[in-house]
This record gives structure tokens, C-alpha cells and sequence, in this order.
């Protein structure tokens, strides 16, 4: 069998925190493609939490991997985000690990997947 081959794609918002903690996670069985799905900010002042919630995930990996975005400019909502999200992924993926910036695997997850 071949591991880390099913695309794992993260959904985001704003929490920073969570996603650092996610990515972390991740490291350990070094998926080797990643699909960033961020919903945008509801209100100016969720600006700076949805850009540093992108800047975690984009920065904590590290490893190889192939890296997709599929950022929204607005606030979509959860229901829609997720909806085009994964829309716009299975476009191109028949397969694919779908997380939550606040689901934090644990190690033999991914391998499980696979």
C-alpha cells in the first residue's frame, strides 16, 4: 500500500492556534498533498485572524508537499465554504482526508486513512 498518497485537505477560518496545532499534527505522516480551504472574514476585524490563520498553515509545512489554496475573499459562511471547497477539491480529487482546523489526529490516523 501506499502511504500519503490520499490528498488531506484542512478547513480554516480564523484560529491560528488551532491550525499550528493541526499542521503539527500532520507533520508526522507528511501527507504528500495538502488542500487549504479558508473561509474569509465576516468583519473587518477578522481580517488579521483569517491572514494568520493562513500564515500558520501555509508556513508549518515543511515538508514536501504539494500545496493547494482555495481561499475565499469574503465570509461565505460554514455551509457554503465547505460546500465549494470541497466542490473546487473533488474537481480535481477522487479521493481526499477532510479535516477541521480543530480536528488534531492522531498519529496513525492518516496511515489509517490510506
Amino acid at each position: 500500500m501506499l502511504m500519503n498518497v490520499t490528498p488531506v485537505a484542512i478547513l480554516i477560518y480564523r484560529r491560528a492556534e488551532l491550525v499550528r496545532g493541526l499542521i503539527d499534527r500532520l507533520r508526522m505522516s507528511r501527507p504528500k498533498k495538502i488542500w487549504i480551504i479558508a473561509d474569509g472574514p465576516k468583519k473587518e476585524g477578522e481580517n488579521d485572524l483569517c491572514s494568520a490563520a493562513r500564515q500558520e498553515a501555509e508556513n508549518g509545512i515543511t515538508w514536501k508537499c504539494e500545496v493547494t489554496k482555495v481561499y475565499a475573499d469574503k465570509n461565505l459562511g460554514l455551509k457554503d465554504r465547505v460546500e465549494t471547497g470541497l466542490d473546487e477539491l473533488f474537481a480535481h480529487e477522487s479521493s481526499a482526508i477532510i479535516l477541521e482546523e480543530d480536528c488534531h489526529p492522531s498519529e496513525d490516523f492518516i496511515p489509517f486513512c490510506q
